[in-house]
């Protein structure tokens, strides 16, 4: 055992002499690439990061990136070092807050995971949505559509422009079949509303541009390509009105949600006081000097 020790104790001795750089290498047993000051980035902390696979030349400039920014990060720490005051480089209490405050968010989300009641009722939705309805007011139209983009020598254009705006359901079979089949896109939205710029973006025209242009509900014009963009519009809530309670309802569901986690965490604070007060773990000293 004794021997063993005094071997040990050879060989720190020797890789101190050959000095500190020497030593980290050992430690590292790898390739380095760079280096500032006394800061060695090796060849295994390059490779963690440039996924495996890619190019090349994809790969040797994400590399040279990667070591830019670590030598950016090191030329700052060595000029700080060098130039800050003792104090100044004392974040001894800088560090104790953000763990303090890490551990606690970890601690909230840990809580509200475990309590927060994620179930919301459509009376609840409806209730909301009643009293704060001022707050759904519309900025740009909504919506129910249909679009379809068809090459301009397409043999279901015919066919599909005498159906498109039908209301029977097997004219509308027809359409959804063919456009299936031989169109460049197909979007059937006449079953929800949505923002008027869905379908305006896909002519890449602004939206009120594709409004004006409709002719008994239906705007046609061609794409970059020449390929032929048709939507019909059958229904429109006008920008001004408040929006419909269905298409407001996940950001009414998000909305409470996020009041429900804000009343946990206050009474979770709360609680943890009071019980840490109750337990002797928290108290508040009186200055007896205070009263004068």
């Amino acid at each position: 055992m004794r021997d063993a020790l005094r071997g040990a104790v050879m060989v720190l001795v020797l890789l101190c002499g050959v000095g500190c750089k020497s030593f980290q290498k050992f430690l590292h047993d790898d390739e380095a690439v760079a280096r500032v000051g006394d800061y060695v980035l090796y060849r295994a902390e390059v490779e963690a990061v440039v996924p495996n696979g890619i190019p090349a030349a994809d790969s040797a400039a994400l590399a040279r990136k990667y070591i830019d920014t670590w030598a950016s990060g090191k030329v700052y720490l060595l000029k700080a070092e060098e130039q800050l005051s003792k104090s100044e480089l004392d974040v001894t209490r800088e560090m104790e807050d953000y763990r303090e405050a890490l551990l606690k968010f970890r601690y909230e989300q840990h809580y509200v995971n475990s309590h927060l009641d994620t179930l919301v009722s459509e009376n609840e939705i409806s209730a909301y949505y009643d009293a704060h309805k001022d707050d759904f007011i519309l900025q740009r139209p909504l919506v129910k559509a249909r679009y379809v983009n068809l090459l301009p020598d397409s043999p279901s254009l015919g066919l599909i422009r005498r159906n498109f705006t039908s209301e029977k359901p097997e004219d509308i079979t027809l359409v959804d079949s063919l456009a299936a089949t031989t169109a460049i896109k197909y979007l059937d939205l006449t079953r929800e509303w949505v923002d008027v710029t869905t379908v305006s973006g896909e002519f890449g025209i602004d939206w009120k541009a594709l409004m004006d242009s409709r002719k008994n509900g239906v705007a046609e014009a061609k794409d970059s390509h020449g390929n032929i963009c048709l939507a019909f519009i059958p229904e429109e809530i006008q920008a001004g009105n408040p929006a419909p309670v269905e298409y407001c309802e996940r950001q009414i569901r998000d909305i409470i949600l996020s009041s429900r986690k804000h009343d946990l965490l206050r009474t979770l604070e709360r609680d943890l006081l009071y019980d840490a007060s109750v337990k002797g773990n928290y108290e508040i000293f009186e200055n007896e000097n205070s009263s004068e």
